[in-house]
């Protein structure tokens, strides 16, 4: 079924095995990413899961990894309403008046 233009898009939080591993994990970020093309947007799944990958690899290349980047990590992966956040920020950036 396909959305009117101006229907918000639905967004649910990945399924848990879509997701990285545990922060702790040791995490082998690919070197060869210079040839992947960057899309001009990304969908709120996308998105999402970008944000989780940049606190893991974060998490996963510092010696002595924030307390606080790892409690976010736990609960961007875990807590049902971290969607519901997540849409609710994109909604504040997409309304911010830049001109202030």
């Amino acid at each position: 079924m396909e959305l009117p233009d101006d229907a918000e898009p639905e967004f649910t939080m990945p399924a848990e095995n879509d997701l990285p591993g545990h922060p702790f994990e040791p995490v082998v970020i690919p070197t060869d990413l210079g040839d992947v093309v960057l899309p001009p947007t990304l969908t709120l799944e996308e998105a999402y899961r970008t944000t989780v990958f940049f606190v893991e690899q974060y998490l996963s290349l510092e010696d002595s990894p924030s307390i606080d980047f790892s409690l976010f990590y736990q609960y961007m992966l875990s807590d049902p309403a971290a969607s519901e956040d997540f849409t609710d920020a994109v909604r504040r950036m997409k309304s911010w008046d830049t001109t202030l």
